[in-house]
């Protein structure tokens, strides 16, 4: 059993025009069948469907004997052709596949491929708001958590409704510095200020 990893991209699929969320993704290796050689490991994406009703225009095939019983793959060098205008056979390590213009031709329809990877929507919202979100976890200090836990031993409701709580006090006391001179200068100062300028 192939084991599915986890993939979330949109994919539209050919020649579908709706886009889709694929269910994951896997590690596969092909090989033409019944052989074991040559072989090739790609990643590839699960989706419900790879390609709605192909060809999208009727064709008639009748004509072209030549290119019964082909399987399409990995080209090699042979190839088969017919009349100008009419496909050409291209061989391939798993059989024969088909390219160029076909005899009926709508020019109000144009096919392209294109394929690309893209995150949908919902997914980069959720990184976006992942970026601009808040952390859940708060790392305190050695203060915070010693406060924190005399917050909860302390606390208490007084009868009126009231809360008591014990304040927090950093231990040991920090120094306030020696103001006691400077704030003695000043005072001075303008004491003698006041005595010289007496109302």
């Amino acid at each position: 059993m192939l084991r599915r990893f986890h993939s979330s991209v949109s994919v539209t699929t050919f020649p579908s025009s709706a886009s889709t969320v694929n269910r994951g993704k896997c590690n596969i290796k092909i090989a033409p069948s019944g052989q074991q050689s040559p072989s090739f490991c790609l990643d590839v994406s699960i989706v419900p469907q790879i390609t709605g009703q192909t060809p999208q225009t009727p064709i008639t095939s009748g004509h072209w004997a030549h290119m019964t019983d082909l399987f399409p793959s990995v080209l090699l060098y042979d190839t088969q052709k017919d009349q100008p205008g009419e496909p050409l056979a291209l061989n391939t390590v798993f059989g024969w596949v088909l390219m160029g213009p076909t005899e009926f031709y709508d020019g109000s329809s144009v096919t392209t491929l294109c394929l690309t990877v893209s995150d949908p929507i919902d997914s980069l919202i959720k990184k976006f708001w992942e970026l601009e979100e808040l952390p859940t976890t708060f790392h305190l200090s050695t203060a915070d958590t010693a406060a924190e836990e005399i917050y909860n031993s302390t606390t208490t409701q007084l009868s009126s409704g009231r809360f008591v709580v014990t304040l927090p006090f950093l231990k040991p006391r920090p120094l306030l510095g020696d103001s006691k001179t400077l704030a003695l200068q000043r005072f001075k100062a303008l004491e003698c200020r006041l005595t010289r300028n007496k109302i």
